[in-house]
């Protein structure tokens, strides 16, 4: 974590399912640049034991040393844990980057339009721990990456990492209300993995925000990183 000067943001970056830290490559050195600090760290995504809760920890753990105010930026599955952390330390705002957003007390598809496109998680294959991996750079492009150069697709591809889910969605939401403070919704209108119907659905309904709504697919901290952060940025400014 780049020391954040006074009257900085710290930016706390989450990935979703499959990816990593890695996946803030382009992100970080923009913040960076324009005087803020940033977090992140490698959810335990492979573990199929690890819950919401698990993946709040390890958050918490990596922005125990965040200063100025503090911004849980969640891309995707990332998501669901910002209102989690949120309860246990203070922070200026939650960003719900194409992500999914929790219903309290429940599932994140219990109402709306379907979260993702029709048959696009049917391309991963899931192996007999329960782990479900991309096996082809085009059925990972379509998902993820769509609006992406083929170079820039291609070496995202290659860091995807094994996801297990097993022991995420087998409750209701940890948390029945949603945390008071600052909710701003992120989303992609060419987003086939987090659909743009039903982030709008859950923009309304759980966070009582409209949403930002870009012309990009589900990754543009890799196909747009100069205009999220300038987004990000303003945040604070």
């Amino acid at each position: 974590m780049k020391p954040s000067p006074d009257g900085a943001a710290t930016f706390v970056l989450i990935h979703g399912a499959w990816h990593g830290s890695w996946c803030w490559e382009r992100l970080v050195p923009r913040l960076h640049a324009r005087g803020h600090a940033s977090v992140v760290m490698d959810l335990p995504i492979e573990d199929g034991t690890a819950t919401f809760d698990t993946y709040t920890t390890v958050a918490l753990d990596a922005m125990s040393h965040a200063t100025g105010r503090v911004i849980l930026v969640g891309h995707s599955l990332g998501a669901m844990i910002l209102p989690t952390i949120a309860t246990q330390r203070p922070v200026h705002a939650m960003v719900f980057l194409c992500g999914m957003v929790p219903k309290p007390g429940g599932g994140p598809w219990d109402d709306g339009p379907p979260m993702e496109a029709l048959g696009l998680f049917d391309a991963t294959v899931t192996h007999p721990d329960g782990s479900t991996t991309w096996p082809t750079l085009d059925a990972a492009r379509a998902a993820f990456y769509s609006d992406c150069s083929v170079e820039d697709a291609t070496w995202a591809f290659g860091k995807l990492r094994p996801y297990n889910s097993s022991s995420l969605f087998d409750r209701p939401y940890p948390l029945l209300d949603m945390p008071p403070i600052k909710r701003v919704s992120i989303v992609g209108t060419l987003d086939h993995t987090v659909t743009l119907p039903w982030s709008r659905h859950v923009a309304a309904t759980r966070l009582g925000v409209e949403p930002i709504e870009l012309p990009v697919a589900h990754s543009p901290f890799l196909s747009r990183p100069d205009l999220l952060a300038d987004i990000l940025i303003d945040l604070v400014t």
